[in-house]
């Protein structure tokens, strides 16, 4: 399934709400699909393109996008999601995968380099509290 968050995809009345509702909303959301497509999905996307392009201090402290509704109403809100989707489909009795996605990752040198050290410090939280079972990477590329 892909995703349970996304920045770039939300209903427009999402935006409107305070930063409490908002976070209520997220958590609801994420526990009526999960109910909806528990025996149809293993792999679960939980959150995609959190990660801000630019990341001042080369990634240390992850930095997420400010040009949604989710950041930052729900400062945890890529943590706060895996989380429930953890605990939600752990309630079901039945097996699963969580991921996070974004692009723009794939490189430890050049522009990327503090996208991709932001993502691996966000992703070695998210295993700490053992929410998280891999990482998906988005490439663009011309074969030309």
């Amino acid at each position: 399934y892909h995703a349970l968050a996304w920045y770039f995809s939300l209903p427009g009345w999402f935006k409107g709400l305070n930063p409490n509702d908002k976070r209520n909303a997220l958590t609801s959301f994420t526990e009526r699909v999960i109910d909806h497509y528990v025996d149809r999905v293993l792999w679960w996307d939980v959150a995609n393109e959190a990660m801000d392009d630019n990341q001042p201090d080369g990634g240390q402290t992850p930095r997420y996008r400010s040009d949604g509704a989710l950041y930052p109403a729900i400062p945890d809100w890529v943590s706060h999601t895996f989380h429930v989707a953890s605990r939600a489909l752990s309630a079901k009795n039945k097996p699963f995968k969580l991921y996070y996605n974004d692009y723009g990752v794939a490189s430890m040198d050049g522009w990327s380099r503090g996208k991709s050290n932001a993502m691996y410090n966000m992703v070695r939280g998210l295993q700490r509290d053992g929410v998280i079972d891999g990482v998906g990477f988005q490439l663009h590329i011309n074969t030309y």
